[in-house]
């Protein structure tokens, strides 16, 4: 429905018992839904409700009307899409629960900027949080969600102090997780903690900004036998890191069970105190990688460390075949590109730009 100056959804559509589809994503002036309008539709499968559609749940209006309540989602048992925004989270009920979905797209905040495709249809499953604390959501509330999310989008969220939003949370509760972002949380130390390992088999996409207390991306450990036959971060297609000013590594702890098979493209900007990007036995399993840019990274000594403190084999040389653009811009400290001590290898073209202050 694109009825741009419609105020009240008519009561008369809670009588259309066979309705599937419901659409209101283009209804920007839409303020007042009667409490138990949406309860009726029982044979609801889509409900389209959007970010800038109704957002009034659980409250009187001006006109008197009650408007619907967020239990009457949880009620429509044939839900498979949801789309809606949420921006007063503190108004949901204690036992409210999403119902089983195929695609979503939630938004839960008094926060939002749209990053990446315009909202519209659902075409995944996605959870945005802006502008809010972390403590004000309730663990059952989003029990349904977790284990189908494939992107999950943190702006400005207070408290958050990793990706794990609750303690306790079953194994493999984010297993089809493909995309994170984070932008201004400055509470997190470490963003993806070792006991997520399960979680990262599946990530294609990371995105940080702006979190002023993050010091290590990845927290990584030995591994049990099945994550050592699967390499960590082998779906990993683009990293970026960016005004992380006490970043210390992207890497933390043994990284012999980490492949970077598939990256693509990693681009760090403003990381005040990261050293080195990659151990050497790190930068050996990069076959994909066509981007490489680093700017403004103020104590970063080396892009490749021939330092290996879990005694791994240090390989003779390196090869980027697919290598395009290599970008180095106000990196003073930075003592070489590559080690000459391997021997590295490019096959494609590339530009590399290198300005610094000295």
């Amino acid at each position: 429905m694109r009825c741009y100056y419609i105020e009240t959804l008519p009561e008369g559509i809670g009588e259309l018992k066979e309705l599937r589809l419901l659409d209101v994503t283009g209804c920007k002036s839409l303020k007042e839904i009667p409490m138990n309008l949406i309860g009726r539709l029982k044979k609801l499968e889509e409900l389209l409700i959007g970010k800038d559609s109704f957002k009034e749940w659980d409250v009187w209006t001006s006109t008197g009307i009650m408007n619907a309540s967020l239990k009457e989602v949880n009620s429509l048992s044939q839900l498979a899409v949801l789309s809606l925004r949420i921006p007063e989270v503190e108004c949901i009920p204690r036992d409210f629960v999403f119902p089983r979905l195929h695609k979503y797209d939630i938004i839960l905040g008094n926060y939002y900027s749209s990053t990446g495709d315009p909202v519209g249809y659902p075409t995944s499953t996605r959870l945005f949080l802006g502008g809010i604390s972390a403590t004000s959501l309730n663990a059952n509330t989003f029990e349904q969600l977790f284990p189908t999310v494939s992107q999950i989008v943190f702006k400005r969220v207070v408290g958050l102090k990793n990706i794990i939003l609750f303690s306790g949370q079953r194994k493999g509760f984010l297993q089809r997780l493909e995309f994170v972002e984070v932008d201004g949380c400055e509470d997190i130390c470490t963003l993806f903690p070792v006991k997520l390992l399960q979680a990262l088999k599946n990530i294609r996409s990371v995105n940080i900004e702006s979190c002023g207390s993050l010091e290590e991306v990845f927290e990584l450990g030995e591994g049990s036998k099945e994550e050592k036959e699967l390499p960590l971060l082998s779906s990993l297609k683009t990293l970026k890191l960016s005004r992380l000013l006490k970043l210390k590594c992207i890497w933390k702890g043994p990284t012999r069970h980490v492949s970077l098979q598939s990256v693509v493209h990693l681009k760090l900007f403003l990381l005040a105190k990261l050293t080195f990007i990659f151990t050497a036995s790190l930068a050996q399993s990069l076959p994909q990688l066509e981007t490489l840019e680093v700017s403004c990274c103020d104590e970063l000594k080396y892009i490749i460390t021939e330092q290996d403190d879990e005694r791994a084999i240090i390989p003779e040389f390196l090869s980027f075949q697919k290598l395009k653009t290599l970008f180095i811009s106000d990196c003073d400290k930075l003592e070489y590109v590559f080690p000459g001590s391997l021997r590295v290898f490019v096959f494609a073209v590339v530009v590399v730009v290198a300005v610094g202050k000295k």
